[in-house]
């Protein structure tokens, strides 16, 4: 008996759409992938975000630590000029008068720490000194800086000698008039006070102004200049 086995096959027509399922799993991806790329940006932005925050924390603590280390002064507040004076010795050995550039000159750039030596009741500023200068019975200015920077610019009436010359020339400076001295910086100021008490100078008689040519020049007070050079 011969049996025949027939094979049945199924040609697809040409043109039939895909199927369901294929449809399906591609469009699954595609929102996969969209998920993906959004959650990468949300955070890339969330880490900008946090950088940006901190690097402002940063600058108002740099602000808020500048901010606290300004000290501002009332016009005659003689008190408040003298502990500023005291605060930037410490600090900087030398206020803006030992600039290079500034008449003021600059033999004391090098000061690191030099806290006066004087009575910090007996420092004064550039609106008292004014003051005392249009009164009756003024104070002699006695100016410690080099020649050069006196030449410049110095106020109406000072005596110029500079304080490495005080010693030998101490017979210039009279005893019994109130004496103002000003010079480049904290050290020379140091120097020129304890010279005058060596000598046996009154301490009562004596006031000193921390602030300098500098303070009186930028309080818009009167100067005066001179163009001759020193014999």
């Amino acid at each position: 008996m011969r049996e025949t086995l027939t094979v049945l096959s199924y040609n697809k027509p040409t043109g039939a759409r895909l199927s369901t399922p294929f449809w399906l799993a591609l469009v699954l991806a595609l929102v996969l992938a969209l998920v993906l790329l959004l959650g990468g940006c949300t955070g890339s932005a969330e880490g900008n975000a946090a950088d940006n925050a901190t690097g402002a924390g940063a600058a108002a603590a740099e602000s808020d630590e500048a901010a606290d280390s300004t000290a501002v002064i009332a016009p005659g507040d003689t008190a408040g000029a003298a502990s500023a004076a005291a605060d930037a010795a410490k600090q900087t050995g030398d206020d803006s008068a030992s600039s290079a550039d500034s008449p003021g000159g600059a033999d004391d750039a090098a000061a690191d720490s030099v806290p006066p030596v004087y009575p910090l009741d007996q420092a004064i500023n550039a609106e008292w000194l004014a003051q005392q200068l249009s009164g009756a019975d003024p104070p002699l200015v006695l100016d410690l800086r080099p020649r050069a920077g006196f030449t410049l610019g110095h106020i109406p009436g000072a005596e110029n000698i500079p304080v490495e010359k005080l010693g030998s020339r101490i017979n210039e400076v009279p005893r019994e008039t109130p004496l103002v001295l000003l010079a480049t910086g904290p050290r020379s100021l140091n120097e020129g006070w304890q010279k005058l008490i060596d000598q046996g100078f009154d301490p009562q008689l004596i006031w000193l102004m921390p602030g300098g040519y500098d303070e009186w020049l930028n309080a818009g007070y009167p100067v005066e200049l001179e163009f001759q050079e020193e014999c």
